[in-house]
C-alpha cells in the first residue's frame, strides 16, 4: 500500500474546504471593523448576512451581474512581472447555483483595467483600459472594440435595449500614473451600436470637460456633470437637447459634484456634493439631494459622513438610497426620511459595487490588506434579507 503522509492529508482537506465552503456566513458582535473575527451587524434590529468568498489574486475593481448570482473581477496580474495584463474572473456568489463556470477574459490590447459592466442581459461585459471593449461571456469571445486617439473614457454603459453603448470620454490619454488632463475637445459622451460597429449619437459639453455621467434606466436621458460649472445637464437621447440643468454653482461651504445616479423609475436624481466647512477648508461630508427631473425641485436632502460617495444606488423601489465608501455601507429610508444603517464593514478602500435587483453589496480586498500579505476575498452584505426578515 502507497504511503501517505500526515502532511499531504491536510493538505488535500485545506483544499477541499476552501473548493467547497467558499461562502462562509460569519456572525459575531460589532466591534473593531478590521478585526478578523465574527461579527454581526444590524438593520432595524435584524442580522445583516455577510458572506466571505476566499480568492488568491487582488481585486482591482468589481461589478455585479444584474441578476446577482456573478461578481466580474478586475484582478491585477502584476505578481507574474512586468508585461503582464490585468484579466477579468467571474465569481459565482449564488452558493445555490450550481451553472458552469465562465473562463477568464484576457484582453492583450488593454495592460490597465479601469471599469466594467453588464449590460442588463447579463450577456455581455463592456471593458475599458485604454480601448473600449464589449466581450460575449456566453461565447467567450470579443465583439466590439474601439480606440479614440488622444482621449481616455471614464464611464461606460449600456443602453436598455442590450445592443447600444454610452461611452463617456473625459480624459486625454496618459500614462499609468493616473495623471490625467482634460480631453481638448471638452469632453464627449457617444452612444455606439456595438453590434453593428456604428456610433448613432454624440453629447458634447464645450469649455469643459465631462468626468461624471449617468444614463437612466428607460434609456430616455443622459445626465453629465463638469468641472468648471458644478451643473448637471439632462439630456434627451432622441432629441440630442438638454431638458433640465441643476447647478451648485454659488452655494457655500459645497465643492464639486462628487456622484450621482438615476432613480430607477428614471423620475429622481440622487446628487452627492462635497461639504467643506468655512473654518476648515477641508471636505467634512458629503451632501445628498434628491433632483426632481420633472418639476426641477429638491424633494429631499440629508447629510452623510465624508468619503460615502464611492457608491451611491437606489433600492429597487426606491424607497432606500444605498451609499458607500472606505469599506462602508450607510442606508437611508427615503420615505421614512431616516437612517436605517451606518456602519463599517471593511477596511481600507476597497472596490465595491451594488446590485439591485437582491440589494446586495461587494467589497473586493483593499490594496492595504495585500500589502500585509492576508488573504484575498470578496464580501457580500445582503441588505434586502434584513429589511424582510
Amino acid at each position: 500500500m502507497k504511503y501517505i503522509s500526515p502532511l499531504h492529508i491536510l493538505l488535500k482537506l485545506f483544499v477541499l474546504f476552501f473548493c467547497f465552503h467558499s461562502a462562509i456566513v460569519f456572525i459575531g458582535c460589532a466591534k473593531e471593523a478590521d478585526e478578523e473575527t465574527n461579527k454581526e451587524y444590524y438593520i432595524n434590529d435584524k442580522v445583516l448576512r455577510i458572506d466571505k468568498f476566499l480568492h488568491e489574486e487582488e481585486v482591482e475593481s468589481i461589478a455585479f451581474s444584474p441578476d446577482g448570482k456573478m461578481i466580474a473581477a478586475v484582478i491585477d496580474d502584476w505578481l507574474r512581472g512586468p508585461g503582464s495584463t490585468d484579466f477579468i474572473r467571474f465569481v459565482n456568489v449564488d452558493i445555490n447555483d450550481g451553472g458552469k463556470p465562465i473562463p477568464d477574459i484576457i484582453s492583450k490590447e488593454t495592460a490597465q483595467l479601469l471599469s466594467l459592466t453588464f449590460s442588463p442581459n447579463g450577456q455581455y461585459l463592456a471593458l475599458e483600459g485604454g480601448i473600449v471593449q464589449v466581450w460575449d461571456i456566453v461565447q467567450g469571445k470579443k465583439i466590439f472594440e474601439v480606440v479614440r486617439d488622444g482621449t481616455r473614457s471614464s464611464k461606460l454603459e449600456f443602453l436598455p435595449d442590450n445592443q447600444h453603448l454610452a461611452i463617456t470620454y473625459g480624459y486625454s490619454v496618459s500614462d499609468r500614473s493616473g495623471n490625467d488632463e482634460p480631453a481638448e475637445d471638452g469632453g464627449t459622451v457617444r452612444i455606439w451600436d456595438f453590434k453593428a460597429g456604428i456610433e448613432t449619437g454624440a453629447y458634447k459639453l464645450q469649455g469643459s470637460f465631462i468626468y461624471l455621467s449617468a444614463l437612466s434606466p428607460d434609456g430616455q436621458y443622459l445626465a453629465t456633470a463638469s468641472y468648471s460649472d458644478k451643473t448637471i445637464k439632462v439630456w434627451n437621447i432622441i432629441t440630442g437637447k438638454i431638458e433640465k440643468e441643476f447647478s451648485i454653482e454659488g452655494i457655500k461651504h459645497e465643492g464639486s459634484i462628487t456622484r450621482f445616479t438615476f432613480s430607477n423609475n428614471s423620475k429622481t436624481i440622487a446628487i452627492a456634493t462635497s461639504i467643506f466647512p468655512a473654518d476648515t477648508g477641508y471636505a467634512s461630508g458629503i451632501r445628498i439631494r434628491l433632483w426632481d427631473i420633472k418639476t426641477g425641485k429638491i424633494t429631499s436632502q440629508f447629510d452623510l459622513p465624508k468619503n460615502f460617495d464611492k457608491l451611491i444606488s437606489f433600492s429597487k423601489d426606491d424607497q432606500r438610497l444605498i451609499a458607500s465608501g472606505k469599506g462602508a455601507i450607510y442606508v437611508y429610508d427615503i420615505i421614512k426620511r431616516k437612517r436605517i444603517l451606518n456602519t463599517k464593514i471593511i477596511p481600507g478602500d476597497p472596490p465595491v459595487c451594488f446590485n439591485i435587483e437582491k440589494e446586495l453589496i461587494a467589497f473586493g480586498t483593499p490594496y492595504e490588506s495585500h500589502a500585509h500579505k492576508e488573504l484575498e476575498y470578496l464580501l457580500i452584505c445582503h441588505l434586502k434579507e434584513s429589511y424582510n426578515n
